[in-house]
């Protein structure tokens, strides 16, 4: 079971809670929960630099990014499970941008290019790691 849970993208916890107020948003009424503010943050300059909730959603993504790019460079037997994974996540993800009538927004589009990028850095550092590892005798490493 954790196996399973460590070759998840964690890419899926920011596109779940996306989803999930999209829904909320879609069934309940015309007020939309992702434009909604999430954080105040008074300056000194006396303006205010309002957070809005998908802004948040994106920083979280932003930071799930960097821990799939880390979990990338960890060369296992699970690795093509995971950049397998990877991929269905963008096929969510691209499927729920063009099929849901609540899904086009400018938030989804940067989930996917994110998802994307860590599809592609994903197998490109798979690809570097093991190519190191990778001799064939009497030629030294490749």
């Amino acid at each position: 079971m954790f196996r399973l849970i460590r070759v998840l993208p964690t890419l899926f916890i920011p596109g779940a809670i996306y989803t999930g107020l999209k829904l909320i948003a879609f069934y309940k009424g015309p007020s939309d929960l992702l434009s909604s503010t999430f954080l105040n943050l008074p300056l000194p300059s006396k303006n205010i630099c309002i957070l809005r909730v998908s802004d948040a959603i994106i920083i979280l993504g932003l930071f799930m990014l960097y821990f799939e790019i880390i979990k990338s460079t960890d060369v296992r037997n699970l690795q093509i499970v995971e950049h397998i994974f990877s991929f269905f996540l963008v096929v969510a993800f691209l499927l729920e941008l063009l099929l849901a009538p609540f899904a086009p927004d400018a938030t989804l589009v940067i989930l996917l290019v994110m998802a994307c990028l860590d599809l592609i850095a994903g197998i490109t550092v798979t690809i570097t790691a093991t190519r190191k590892d990778i001799s064939v005798s009497g030629f030294g490493r490749i």
